[in-house]
């Protein structure tokens, strides 16, 4: 997939609502983030960490999209579920 994601450390997170609750006026909004990172850049990082190689190939679009349908109709109007895949994602 083609996507990118906002990677934060916990603790860094857990220190931003303790300032947050410490420090911040009524109706303040705050982001909490981390670093930006594509989809490839953190399975290349989690690689890296876990000794584990990276898949060598993408599975097929059409396969991916035939399930999102299955599951958007399975889990999401029969079950009344969230579906784990949708076509939009």
């Amino acid at each position: 997939m083609d996507t990118g994601l906002n990677i934060a450390d916990v603790r860094e997170v857990a220190r931003g609502h303790l300032f947050a609750y410490e420090k911040a006026r009524p109706g303040e909004r705050y982001i909490l983030g981390g670093q930006d990172l594509t989809l490839k850049q953190l399975l290349d990082e989690l690689s890296k960490i876990s000794g584990l190689p990276l898949a060598d190939h993408a599975g097929p679009h059409g396969l991916a999209y035939a399930f999102a349908c299955f599951d958007e109709f399975w889990t999401g109007r029969v079950l009344g579920k969230e579906p784990r895949a949708t076509r939009e994602r």
